[in-house]
């Protein structure tokens, strides 16, 4: 769904650079919960990979970041 709202050219120069990785971040949050964490760090990087991102973004890229470190920190071995 947030590929078709917003399309992967997004991404990198289209109309809504920022609210497709704010999407993509509240999807790696989800992932978060649900334990997910091979796609809630995909999904955070994906959100990450684009323009400089506006600083909405990067509030929710640290909240995420908060949650996977709170939940795998002591498993998680890179």
């Amino acid at each position: 769904m947030i590929g078709t709202v917003y399309r992967p050219e997004a991404r990198q120069r289209g109309e809504h650079p920022s609210g497709y990785a704010r999407s993509l971040l509240i999807l790696g949050l989800a992932h978060a919960q649900a334990q997910q964490l091979d796609q809630a760090v995909a999904a955070g990087h994906d959100a990450l990979g684009g323009s400089r991102p506006a600083w909405p973004t990067m509030v929710l890229a640290k909240r995420l970041d908060r949650v996977l470190t709170e939940k795998w920190s002591a498993n998680w071995c890179p």
